[in-house]
Formats: structure tokens, sequence, C-alpha cells
């Protein structure tokens, strides 16, 4: 490793520990690492995360065996009881989690998941529940909620409240430049295509997804991280299960 790199992530390393001691003598707020067998060990870095937490009660559970973090940043800007779960071998690279404006947001994504280029957005109140196995390609944002209130001119009552959960199911592919808002979701074994925009919850299981707005082009389908080549070869050799 080049001594610019060994530099950078060794400050990268001592200010989170500094941030992070600072915060949890104050604040409560704590980053765990969490066994197999459920044991909690409490950390202050991750190789390839940056964490930034201002607030109070926030809490990090990064399960292991760990997958790859690499660019990845986790940043909490004056929330409070925020909850981040992050199951086992995951793959995030080069991705940005945003707490922002409001409490009690809760983010799961779930076991090998393989997420790149992703940005998440947790405002007000908002709740994510990102399934296992699912492959997200590059520049695709996630809003948990709109970040600014839209309300009735005569009543001022509010009109664009966060759902409880946005869900997106297990074994999904979600193709580059994706826009998925809060009242987005999609069923497992589904895709969605490049450069959709998802403003609605897609229910039907094994579906494909494309569009602004995005809707359902194809039914009765499944995918596989594999290539068209080596899956193909596989089908004839019998060696594709099925999902």
């Amino acid at each position: 490793m080049k001594k610019s790199s060994l530099l950078k992530n060794f400050l990268n390393k001592n200010l989170n520990k500094k941030t992070i001691d600072k915060s949890n003598s104050t604040s409560n707020n704590h980053i765990f690492l969490v066994s197999p067998d459920g044991i909690k060990k409490e950390v202050f870095f991750l190789d390839g995360c940056q964490f930034t937490i201002c607030g109070e009660n926030n809490i990090i559970e990064i399960y292991e065996p760990i997958g790859l973090f690499l660019g990845t940043k986790i940043f909490i800007n004056g929330c409070n009881n925020t909850k981040t779960i992050i199951k086992q071998q995951c793959c995030l690279r080069g991705c940005y989690i945003d707490f922002f404006n409001g409490n009690n947001q809760k983010l799961i994504i779930g076991e090998k998941t393989h997420c790149g280029g992703l940005i998440i957005k947790m405002h007000e109140n908002s709740s994510i529940n990102i399934g296992s196995h699912c492959m997200f390609s590059e520049n695709i944002v996630i809003w948990g909620a709109d970040g600014h209130a839209m309300y009735d001119i005569e009543s001022k009552k509010v009109l664009n409240f966060p759902p409880k959960e946005l869900v997106i199911g297990e074994h999904f592919w979600i193709g580059y430049g994706c826009t998925i808002y809060k009242n987005g979701g999609l069923a497992k074994n589904s895709i969605l295509a490049g450069s959709s925009v998802l403003t609605k919850k897609i229910e039907e299981e094994n579906s494909a997804v494309a569009g602004n707005p995005a809707k359902i082009v194809k039914r009765n389908i499944n995918w596989s991280s594999d290539s068209v080549e080596f899956f193909e070869r596989s089908l004839h050799q019998g060696e594709v299960d099925s999902l």
C-alpha cells in the first residue's frame, strides 16, 4: 500500500475515534460489531468506512463476518435515536448514507447485498428495509422521505408524511441511475431497469419494472448475478438451481 493511503487510513481511524469518543461520553452514540452468536463489541472505526455522528442515542450495528467496505460514509447530522443495521457479508463501495432532519429513523441492509455508489437519504422519521442477496448498480438514490413539507394552503395540513416503511424485498437487481422515492417498494426476485423512477410499491414478485414512473413491463422472470454466457453454459450443464 502506498504511503499516502496508509496515512489516509491512519487519519480516518483516529479522526473517527476522536469524534466518536467525544460523542459517546455525552450522547450515547455507539458503533458495534455483532458476532455470529450475537455478542456486541464496540468499535471506533472500520476500514473503508467513515462515520460522522452528531446527535444522541444513535446506534450502528455491523454484523460479522464483515464483507467489504470501500469509500463508504455514514453521516448522522443532528438526529436522535437512529438505528443502522448492516448484515453480514455486505459489499458497500462508494456508498453514502445520510441521516438528516428527524429522529427515530431506521435502516436495515440485508446480508450479502452488494451496493456500488448507492445514496440513501434518511430524512424525517423514515424507515428503509433492504432485503438480502440484492444487487445495486451505480448512481442510485433512495429517498426515505421528501425532506421538505408540502401542505394544503387553507388548512396548513401536511400532505407528504413519509410512509411507515419503504421495503425492497430479497434478491432484487436495480440498474444504473435509478431513483426510488418514499412511496416506492419492490417485491422479491424483481428487477428495476436502469434510469427508472419508482414512485409506488410494486408488490408482484418476479417482475421486471421500468420507466418514469416505473411500472411492470414483464412478469414471471428472475435474474442471476452470472453473466449471460456463464448462465447459459451452467443451464445446459444442469447446474442452475431455481430460486
